[in-house]
C-alpha cells in the first residue's frame, strides 16, 4: 500500500468518525442541556412557568447558532468523503471543518458564561444552571469531532520537503 493511499484510508476513518460523532451531538442538540434553580420557592406563583419557558428561548439561542455550526462541519466532512481535493484543497477543507467544530463548541460552552452576550445571557447570569444529559450528549461528541479534526490536521498540514538544491546550508569558512 502506497503512502497516499494509507493516508486516504486514515482520511476516510477519520471522516466516518467526525460524522458520527457530529451525528450524535445533533442528537443533543434536542435533548434539555440546563436546569435552572428558581429565585423563588416553587408554587409561589406563575414564575416557573416563565423560567421555563425564558429557558427553552436560551437554549434555542444556543442550538441555533451551535447547531449550525455542526452542520456546516458535517457538510465539509460529506464533502471529503465524495471528493478526494488533493494538496492546498484538502488543507483548507480539514482547516474549514476543525473551524466549524471549534465555533460550535463554543457556542454549546457558551451557556454557562456569566457575560451578557443577549439579553437572556443577562437575565440568567445570576441563576443557577444544573447540567441536564442533553448538553452532554451534544458536548462530548463535539469535542470528540474536534479531536478527530485537530488529528487529521496533523497529518495533513505537515510542511512539504524543499527540494535538496534550496535545503543546503551554506558553511561558513573557519
Amino acid at each position: 500500500m502506497t503512502e497516499r493511499r494509507a493516508i486516504r484510508v486514515l482520511d476516510t476513518i477519520a471522516d466516518i468518525g467526525t460524522l458520527l460523532a457530529l451525528a450524535v451531538a445533533g442528537v443533543g442538540q434536542f435533548m434539555p442541556w440546563v436546569h435552572v434553580f428558581p429565585a423563588k420557592p416553587p408554587g409561589s406563583g406563575a414564575a416557573v412557568p416563565q423560567i421555563a419557558e425564558s429557558v427553552v428561548e436560551f437554549q434555542l439561542w444556543h442550538v441555533m447558532h451551535s447547531g449550525t455550526a455542526l452542520a456546516v462541519a458535517a457538510v465539509l466532512v460529506c464533502l471529503s468523503l465524495v471528493f478526494n481535493p488533493p494538496g492546498l484543497v484538502r488543507k483548507l477543507l480539514v482547516f474549514l471543518m476543525s473551524a466549524a467544530v471549534f465555533t460550535a463548541i463554543c457556542f454549546e460552552a457558551m451557556i454557562f458564561t456569566p457575560m451578557p452576550i443577549t439579553p437572556a445571557h443577562a437575565a440568567f447570569a445570576e441563576t443557577r444552571l444544573s447540567v441536564e444529559s442533553g448538553f452532554t450528549v451534544a458536548l462530548v461528541p463535539t469535542i470528540i469531532a474536534g479531536v478527530l479534526c485537530l488529528v487529521r490536521m496533523i497529518w495533513t498540514m505537515t510542511l512539504s520537503a524543499q527540494p535538496a538544491a534550496q535545503a543546503e546550508i551554506p558553511r561558513r569558512d573557519k
